[in-house]
């Protein structure tokens, strides 16, 4: 299964096929939550990247990484407060840094997941076109929901 993961066992959350996958930032008091279920038991790895995968204090990064390692999707995951604008910098920043290994790994596509646990009080229209034209160009899309995102892998 980790012949998908192009970044070692270093930030590895869980590498399995769990029908449920529950994804909470500890750190945050936001108590922002995404919820996948995977009906199809794809081998999925969960990298931890902001303090880990990306480690830098300056760079801003993601939450999460699910790699599913069957259909060759990639899901960057970041969960959030109410600061949109925040949180497309984190993610499309933690595309940029990280998306061309998983190419190198047949990774065709990508997408944004944002789980926000506060509605913004400013929703920033532009940035969040810009980040899913973004993401289209990498055959994905972005999605935001308030907490708990709701997904199906």
């Amino acid at each position: 299964m980790n012949d998908c993961n192009p970044y070692g066992n270093e930030c590895v959350k869980f590498a399995d096929n769990r029908p449920l996958i529950a994804l909470r930032d500890k750190r945050s008091k936001s108590g922002s939550e995404y919820r996948a279920k995977n009906e199809s038991s794809k081998s999925i790895i969960c990298l931890t990247v902001d303090g880990c995968l990306i480690e830098s204090a300056t760079e801003k990064k993601c939450d999460f990484l699910l790699l599913n390692c069957d259909g060759k999707i990639a899901h960057y995951i970041e969960l959030k407060g109410g600061n949109m604008a925040q949180a497309i910098k984190q993610l499309t920043n933690s595309v940029l840094l990280t998306f061309q290994s998983l190419k190198e790994k047949q990774f065709e596509a990508a997408y944004a997941k944002l789980s926000l646990s506060k509605t913004p009080k400013v929703v920033p229209a532009r940035e969040w076109l810009d980040l899913r034209r973004f993401m289209q160009k990498h055959k994905g899309d972005a999605y935001r929901q308030n907490t708990p995102f709701e997904d199906v892998i």
